[in-house]
């Protein structure tokens, strides 16, 4: 994994969730940076624990997009809530995977489904940034 730590901002790891995968991304100041994926089951929030504290994470930043999707992701971020007692944010998501999927391909990179998660993690996190840090 990416190892540099920031003193300056607080780190912010977004969520993309899915069903069977969850991608995840880092914030190194104003910056966003892909870090893996896990997966959805009981090994989850474990895991994530220790993401967190592997990246020294001050909040969650949770991916919204539509319909059951997004209830999902409600969900997902209150449990994470709970599990970390770290405060947990929503922005919206939409669009992040086919904006990653777009710049991978102009960037001449093979696209693997599986592992595109984190990417779009990386690029809603990237546009939360950009905009101040609000939803």
């Amino acid at each position: 994994m990416f190892m540099l730590k920031n003193n300056f901002l607080p780190t912010t790891l977004a969520i993309d969730y899915g069903e069977k995968r969850v991608g995840l991304a880092v914030s190194f100041g104003s910056l966003a940076e892909p870090v893996g994926i896990l997966k959805n089951d009981q090994t989850f929030l474990p895991n994530l624990a220790r993401v967190i504290a592997e990246y020294q994470v001050k909040q969650v930043l949770v991916g919204v997009s539509e319909g059951n999707s997004a209830q999902k992701a409600y969900q997902l971020g209150k449990k994470i809530a709970a599990f970390t007692h770290l405060p947990v944010i929503y922005t919206d998501e939409t669009l992040s995977t086919k904006t990653a999927t777009e710049k991978l391909s102009q960037a001449g990179k093979k696209i693997n489904q599986k592992a595109l998660d984190h990417f779009a993690a990386a690029e809603f996190l990237q546009e939360w940034l950009e905009t101040g840090g609000h939803t």
